[in-house]
């Protein structure tokens, strides 16, 4: 073979020549070596992954430079050149078709049993331009190669390794593989303007049965393939609109969550100003009543009016304390109406006190107590109104708490069943969870 430097020579004189394959015939195989052969093949096949990487960068290069010039230019087709033999002799090694274990270089090597010779030149430019587009064919075709050769190697592996050879047919058609193999890599590469062809060209009846054996297990590698990456595909689909699915569902389960949140606290500061309202009033009316009980008692034994006056300006006093302690308590919206009312029926009932602690006689104590009377009825029908309206308010608030309790089951039943449909697709989703409400608040008419 021609040395690199003779080949860019030759290529400069006219276009780039085609890949030339050569494979020595079948021989002799020490049984280990086959034994051994992915093995000892596996630091090649390591180098070349990592020339590979490079050879990506240099080849993008050598198209730009080739568009332009029409030549791959001289750095790239060195590189290029000695990937290719270097992956054609690994490749040679791995398939069986030597024992002799390739040397750890790129280089021309004329003795060993397989080969390649190239001699690159001026390249089309349209064909440059669409090397890409016109090489699918050929990587189709090589792809099918590589699959179907794979079962087709283990069982030469399994015949070199009980025989120490392999058959001739077995031999030639593996190196006919071989040859499309490395001349599409070089069509790929820009070594060579020549279509890889002929793959059945120079070899034996029962070599090509090999190769039709080869390209019907690769085709039926590919369509296993592709149904499997169909079914892969469509999975796919399938899962990521299942996610989808579930993120509408948890972002309008979060929205749910969020009114349910809002309501609840609505709720309870609704509730907590029912009570307090509640809770002050019941002490206001709690201590005034216990004056006007005391005073009712010691009013038994009364035989004056001073005495008269005096226990009634008491509850005068209390009126009043229960009129502040009412002003004081803070007042639901919607009850406005009744605290006024009834604080303005506790001024008239505190002045009705205090005019009672005047008088001046029994009979004066009796006439003034029948005048006063319908002021305390409307006084207490005030009083009562704001209770009565606290109370129902109060039981209504109690209901809506207990109902969005149940809603917030409902919420977290559902919360639960997203984070399964979650789990099952593998995925994180962030479901809120609603709370309930808090320890029930003492009610208005506790």
């Amino acid at each position: 073979m021609a040395t690199l430097e003779q080949e860019a020579f030759a290529g400069a004189e006219g276009h780039s020549g085609p890949v030339m394959v050569g494979v020595a015939g079948p021989g002799a195989q020490r049984r280990w070596t086959v034994a051994l052969r992915l093995v000892l093949a596996l630091p090649h096949l390591v180098i070349l992954v990592l020339l590979g990487l490079g050879a990506f960068v240099v080849a993008v290069i050598g198209w730009c430079g080739a568009l332009v010039t029409g030549r791959l230019p001289g750095f790239a087709a060195r590189y290029l050149s000695d990937c290719a033999r270097w992956t054609c002799r690994a490749a040679a090694y791995l398939m069986l078709l030597t024992d002799a274990c390739p040397p750890f270089r790129g280089d021309e090597e004329p003795g060993y049993p397989a080969g390649m010779d190239l001699s690159p030149g001026r390249l089309n430019r349209t064909g440059v331009g669409f090397r890409l587009i016109l090489g699918i064919p050929a990587a189709v075709t090589a792809w099918v190669l590589v699959a179907g050769s794979v079962p087709v190697i283990f069982a030469a592996w399994v015949v070199a390794l009980a025989g120490g050879r392999l058959p001739g047919p077995l031999h030639h058609a593996l190196a006919a593989a071989l040859r499309y193999l490395v001349r599409s890599l070089g069509y790929a590469c820009l070594l060579t303007d020549v279509y890889p062809d002929d793959l059945f060209g120079g070899i034996s009846r029962g070599a090509r049965r090999v190769v039709t054996l080869i390209l019907v297990l690769g085709t039926l590698a590919a369509a296993a393939a592709g149904a499997v990456s169909g079914i892969a595909v469509r999975s796919a689909i399938e899962r990521q609109q299942a996610i989808d699915r579930l993120n509408a569902a948890v972002t309008e389960h979060d929205a749910a969550v969020a009114r349910h949140q809002s309501a609840l606290s609505a709720a309870q500061r609704a509730l907590a100003q029912v009570s307090m309202a509640g809770t002050g009033m019941s002490r206001a009316q709690d201590a005034l009543n216990r004056v006007l009980n005391s005073t009712g008692k010691r009013m038994n034994s009364c035989s004056s009016a001073q005495c008269f006056d005096s226990l009634n300006a008491t509850d005068g006093r209390a009126a009043a304390a229960f009129g502040r302690a009412v002003k004081a308590v803070p007042v639901p919206p919607g009850a406005t109406a009744l605290a006024l009312r009834l604080a303005s029926q506790t001024g008239t009932y505190q002045k009705s006190w205090a005019y009672m602690a005047h008088a001046t006689s029994l009979t004066d104590v009796e006439k003034r107590a029948r005048l006063s009377q319908e002021t305390g009825s409307q006084f207490y029908a005030a009083d009562n109104g704001l209770a009565q309206w606290l109370k129902t308010r109060d039981d209504a608030l109690q209901q809506q708490e207990a109902a969005l309790d149940q809603r917030a089951a409902a919420l977290n039943r559902s919360a639960a069943a997203l984070r399964h449909r979650s789990a099952v697709l593998g995925v994180q989703a962030g479901v809120r969870t609603a709370s309930p409400s808090r320890e029930p608040v003492t009610s208005a008419d506790d």
